[in-house]
């Protein structure tokens, strides 16, 4: 719906920047009126020919205009449903990445239940309970992630998680159930959660032990408000520039633009970003308001 909107907004702009050409066609049209008679019928008949073909060139330039918005929205439709897709691609990946766990976890619990048998039944109980125990670990760790009932959003999250245990960070969610983010365009969702989140993770991973970071997303005011809060560790504090912080990187022109994604989208949607540094930590938070 706000992709659908600016669209409408830019449109709106060059249609009036192409209203010059019309207006100044009926200009021309009144001054053929009132030529002056002294003007001979074969250069009346010139100058009434180029009218005509002035006001022909209004109509294709009015076609082309209403051709070119009509391609700008399926180029943007064609970018949404590839950024969808190769979200739920990962999604999936991530699923039989488990199912394989899953079988490879089917295939040893018989020998695991055969060892934890024994060891129980020749007096050692300790033993035998904790092989049960380290099972159960391995059946919890194989358990697909499930963060959200919304498929971009969880996708997302999922995908964060693959790459937090990479670079060893405490990758730590908590979404309230039931929160309401459909008034949340895929594609922003997309890049805003996206950017932040990749930047707490990449200033979280330079700590050398403790990093961590931190999601939570909640409903607050009667269900009126949507909160995002994303908490990180950090061993380099971000660098504050006029518009508010940059990064914690040197190459401020290419690293800053993240940020700067984040507060345009957000912007569309009466939102801005907050941030707020201690000395252990970042937060970055979203204080949406939900139509009703």
């Amino acid at each position: 719906m706000y992709g659908r909107h600016r669209c409408t907004a830019m449109g709106s702009k060059l249609f009036s920047l192409l209203l010059v050409l019309p207006i100044a066609t009926i200009i021309i049209f009144i001054a053929i009126f009132y030529v002056n008679s002294e003007f001979l019928s074969v250069q009346k008949l010139v100058l009434v020919f180029g009218a005509v073909l002035l006001l022909i060139s209004n109509s294709i330039m009015f076609f082309i205009f209403g051709q070119l918005l009509n391609m700008s929205e399926k180029s943007r439709k064609i970018e949404r449903a590839y950024v969808k897709r190769d979200m739920e691609r990962k999604y999936f990946q991530h699923l039989e990445k488990v199912n394989q766990e899953h079988r490879a976890l089917l295939h040893d619990i018989n020998k695991y239940l055969r060892t934890a048998a024994e060891l129980i039944q020749k007096g050692n109980v300790r033993d035998g309970l904790e092989i049960f125990f380290k099972a159960d670990l391995r059946l919890q760790e194989t358990t697909r992630l499930q963060y959200s009932e919304h498929k971009i959003l969880n996708a997302i999250l999922c995908e964060r998680r693959w790459r937090a245990e990479e670079w060893k960070v405490d990758y730590r969610v908590e979404i309230e159930k039931g929160i309401n983010i459909s008034f949340i365009d895929d594609m922003d969702l997309i890049a805003i959660l996206g950017n932040l989140i990749d930047n707490a993770l990449e200033a979280a991973s330079q700590l050398p032990e403790g990093a961590f970071t931190e999601i939570r997303m909640f409903m607050a005011n009667q269900y009126h408000l949507l909160v995002m809060e994303i908490r990180n560790s950090y061993l380099i504090p971000p660098k504050m520039g006029r518009d508010g912080y940059i990064t914690s990187k040197e190459n401020k022109r290419v690293h800053g633009i993240g940020i700067h994604t984040v507060n345009r989208l957000l912007w569309k949607y009466g939102s801005t970003l907050r941030t707020e540094t201690s000395c252990n930590d970042f937060l970055a938070e979203i204080v949406w308001s939900v139509p009703q």
